[in-house]
């Protein structure tokens, strides 16, 4: 089984991404693959810039991660302070 787990946020300290890392350590006999949300940096998108220009590379590594998995474990909305 393939888990794929991230946090919502590209903060280096992100409690979501320790918390999905977390939760996806918890499934026995799981092969799991955190992503960091800096390695898939890119610029603000918006259907009018893929109709221009067609897919952004790194949206479509990042898809195709994510294609990859049985269980996607995600952990969302940092709102500290």
């Amino acid at each position: 089984m393939k888990i794929i787990a991230f946090g919502g946020s590209n903060s280096t300290h992100s409690i979501n991404k320790h918390l999905a890392t977390y939760a996806a350590s918890l499934f026995a006999n799981a092969e799991v693959e955190v992503l960091d949300l800096n390695h898939f940096a890119m610029p603000v998108f918006s259907v009018d810039l893929e109709k221009e220009i067609g897919q952004h590379e790194v949206a479509q590594s990042f898809l195709n991660k994510l294609k990859g998995a049985d269980i996607l474990v995600v952990s969302m909305a940092e709102n500290n302070g």
